[in-house]
């Protein structure tokens, strides 16, 4: 192959502005997508019910499907669901979320598909900051220091970026 069939071939594999134009399996979505998103969703769900329906004292599963659609508060089956377990399970789910949100940032960020918050320095800058906040400030309760950490970690992004960019145009140049 010459350079001009080099170039001619370049050219007509790029988009408009000289972009290149990325394969078109990428950008099919078919309903293989949709159908994998639909089976996550009934998982997830199938998952939440049986975690409040299971516990030191099992739930039959009618009564935990009534807590959640006709709550009667004189059932102490459907009281521990929507009391005990709602709350717990709920808890769970928003955690995960906020996991999976905090490392798809990171990896946008860093543009590294293998990044998550313990490499960067994240985890360290909000532990230092938390055991600051018990030991010299004196800050007992979860409230009180959890605030602390926060704060540490994000200083602890903002150092790691900085650092990063040190010399190069930009973290992710």
């Amino acid at each position: 192959m010459t350079t001009a069939d080099a170039i001619e071939q370049e050219s007509a594999s790029s988009g408009a502005a000289g972009r290149p134009v990325p394969p078109r399996g990428l950008l099919r979505r078919g309903p293989g997508r949709l159908g994998g998103l639909l089976l996550c969703v009934a998982v997830a769900a199938a998952v939440g019910v049986l975690s409040l329906a299971v516990g030191s004292r099992t739930v039959p599963l009618d009564a935990t499907l009534g807590a959640l659609t006709s709550y009667d508060a004189s059932d102490q089956a459907q009281l521990i669901v929507r009391e005990v377990r709602g709350p717990r399970t709920l808890i769970g789910l928003m955690g995960g979320v906020s996991l999976g949100r905090a490392g798809a940032v990171m990896q946008g960020v860093t543009r590294n598909p293998l990044a998550e918050p313990g490499i960067p320095g994240v985890n360290a800058g909000a532990a230092l900051a938390a055991a600051v906040a018990v030991t010299v400030l004196g800050i007992g309760g979860l409230l009180g220091y959890i605030w602390f950490a926060f704060a540490g970690a994000g200083i602890a992004a903002v150092l790691v970026f900085a650092i990063g960019s040190l010399g190069r145009g930009g973290a992710t140049r």
